[in-house]
């Protein structure tokens, strides 16, 4: 499922890092909206030349059915010159399972995950490939699946990313995605550790909505 997405960032520096506000509205092939606010911390060690930081957001997607579903996350990043960290937990609020279609009695299902990623550079180059493993469940099913991917700056203000996700309940998927950033005189490629910083958080906005037959319907 394609989306287009429109972001703000706003970030504040501080002596020892910053702080930082990150919303977004983004479109899906079915023309449905979705919005995501949230925000963090992020921590610069120049002994270690690493960057350690907290988040939290809020997301809300509306699926093809009309079904509108919250959710909460959180997670950590650490960054560094040649390798990059992440986990990020997601966690639906309120009703997680919704009638899509009554006539075939399928359901919308919002799942609870953990996604956690590791990222390497490729030489000395502005590319890097990416791995990592995830767990989603909800509506009485699990999932355990991976994902390896490659990310590159095309120019100062453009990064392009492609790969490749799968697992038993959605089966295997192509993602990618072409990101042209507005702002800074020279641009937004970080020309080091400390400028990564300033770069919006990578995680999985998007909710991770299953669906399934003959559910039977769940509160939170």
């Amino acid at each position: 499922q394609g989306h287009i997405k429109a972001q703000f960032y706003l970030a504040w520096m501080l002596e020892d890092g910053l702080i930082f506000v990150d919303s977004q509205v983004t479109i899906d092939n079915y023309s449905k909206v979705g919005a995501h606010v949230g925000g963090g911390r992020r921590w610069y060690n120049e002994q270690t030349d690493r960057v350690f930081g907290l988040h939290t957001f809020c997301d809300l997607d509306t699926t093809p059915a009309g079904n509108t579903f919250p959710q909460i996350s959180g997670g950590f990043q650490w960054t560094g010159d040649r390798w990059n960290l992440a986990t990020d937990v997601y966690v639906p609020l309120g009703a997680t399972v919704e009638a899509a279609d009554p006539a075939t009695r399928a359901f919308d299902i919002a799942m609870t995950g953990i996604e956690m990623n590791l990222g390497l550079r490729l030489g000395e180059s502005n590319s890097w490939v990416n791995g990592g493993l995830y767990h989603y469940q909800g509506g009485g099913q699990s999932t355990d699946g991976a994902r390896a991917g490659v990310s590159g700056w095309l120019t100062n203000n453009m990064l392009l990313q492609v790969g490749l996700a799968g697992d038993p309940l959605f089966g295997a998927n192509v993602y990618g995605g072409l990101t042209v950033f507005y702002g800074g005189r020279r641009g937004v490629l970080p020309q080091n550790v400390f400028e990564k910083m300033r770069l919006p958080i990578d995680r999985q906005s998007r909710e991770t909505i299953a669906r399934q037959t003959e559910v039977v319907k769940q509160h939170r």
